[in-house]
């Protein structure tokens, strides 16, 4: 579905009063919703981040997109090692000193900034894969361009039209088409967040198993 066709279904409700802005507004929060519900696998992507020897932090690179780390590994052009993530009040405790330059181990977040453990030297590259933050919609937006596969954009429009009802003051409304945008998401999670092939599995390691890094 286009926006414009969201757009057209929430008028068909009678919202024809209410500004386009105000609905895509609603649709956007209805995508910053699904996204934050699961790890969903079309938001996952990569970026490679290059760093300068000086920073704990990526010099080029970073994404402006970032949601939540997938993971981070470094390679020596055959294999991939997994950076281990922790807390910056454990590197504290452990009296690590974050300036020394070396082969990163771990990775830790300051804010919103992502840093790893030792210092990367000056031109070493890791690779970042990530759930990225979906792309807002505008009145414009077709139906290729929306952050979420094409058989389940209507969901969108439901989640839209409970807060619209919300909005109106109509309780009653708002908390039915708020069951109709859950019962669709459970069944959009079951159907795409299935492993059917075989069982999951689980590696017995941490990122400092010696076997990990040999």
């Amino acid at each position: 579905m286009d926006v414009a066709d969201m757009i057209s279904e929430m008028n068909d409700h009678g919202f024809t009063d209410t500004a386009s802005a105000r609905k895509v507004a609603m649709l956007n929060d209805a995508l910053y919703d699904i996204s934050a519900r699961n790890a969903w696998p079309w938001y996952l992507t990569t970026a490679t981040l290059s760093y300068d020897g000086t920073s704990n932090v990526a010099t080029t690179g970073y994404p402006t997109d970032l949601n939540q780390v997938y993971d981070l590994s470094r390679t020596d052009g055959s294999r991939f090692y997994p950076l281990t993530p922790i807390r910056l009040d454990d590197l504290d405790k452990r009296g690590v000193d974050l300036s020394q330059v070396s082969d990163p181990l771990e990775y830790y977040f300051i804010g919103d900034q992502l840093n790893v453990n030792p210092r990367p030297g000056s031109g070493t590259t890791l690779r970042l894969r990530y759930y990225k933050i979906p792309t807002p919609m505008a009145a414009e937006t077709l139906s290729a361009s929306v952050d979420l596969p094409i058989q389940w954009h209507r969901v969108l429009t439901l989640g839209a039209l409970y807060r619209l009802y919300d909005l109106e003051d109509d309780p009653e409304l708002s908390v039915r088409f708020q069951q109709h945008f859950e019962q669709r998401l459970d069944t959009m999670t079951g159907e795409l967040l299935q492993q059917v092939d075989r069982p999951e599995y689980i590696h017995p390691v941490d990122g400092f198993d010696n076997d990990w890094w040999d």
